[in-house]
């Protein structure tokens, strides 16, 4: 239960705000002349809903398991969410922290109705389920955007830019067995950390 393939799908909503409260709309519109985008710092606050799932050897499609997305099974999905606040100094440097909560599960039982077609798979019963959460903290760099802009000035068409940020990922896979939720780590369900198998090395959550 060490690898677990996920599937994460986003729906994003933003919301912006600014040290400065009003906005000034000219006919010919330009982002400079707009006092939010004219001011030295932005924010946003936003967050996202979606759909989690995964592909294990546990409670996939009929038969004795395909490859990736030829074993993918929709019962299986879950919802998800995650939530951002980011700042902005100019336009030149964001700073941007986020948090991803989800969970993802994979059971035998959904080969129900095909167990004729699976016998060995629905036979078995296994299942886990296993909370998925991430905190990164990120970084952007606009080169092009260093020098102050002036009032009327054209922003550039074009904006490459840097990245970098480092993030914290955890899970922790649990089987049900008697109405109980047991955590499968410390059962070395797949033989790590067993002198039979020296191969095989604990994994980390």
């Amino acid at each position: 239960m060490k690898r677990i393939g996920i599937i994460f799908i986003v729906i994003t909503l933003t919301f912006t705000s600014s040290l400065q409260s009003f906005a000034q709309f000219a006919p010919k519109y330009n982002y400079s002349d707009d006092p939010y985008f004219a001011g030295d710092y932005t924010y946003e606050l936003g967050g996202s809903i979606g759909m989690m799932n995964c592909f294990t050897d546990l409670g996939g499609r009929k038969g004795g398991g395909k490859n990736f997305a030829k074993d993918f099974n929709f019962r299986n999905t879950q919802f998800a969410g995650s939530i951002y606040f980011s700042g902005a100094y100019r336009y030149f440097i964001y700073a941007r922290i986020e948090g991803t909560f989800g969970r993802v599960k994979a059971s035998d039982d959904v080969l129900k109705k095909i167990s004729t077609s699976s016998p060995y798979r629905y036979q078995r019963n296994l299942s886990f389920r296993s909370a998925i959460n991430e905190v990164i903290l990120v970084t952007e760099i606009h080169p092009l955007y260093f020098k102050r802009f002036k009032k009327g000035e054209k922003l550039p068409r074009y904006s490459p830019y840097l990245v970098a940020g480092i993030g914290y990922f955890s899970f922790n896979p649990k089987a049900k067995i008697n109405k109980t939720w047991i955590e499968l780590k410390p059962l070395s369900t797949e033989g790590e950390g067993f002198s039979e198998y020296p191969e095989r090395k604990p994994y980390k959550l």
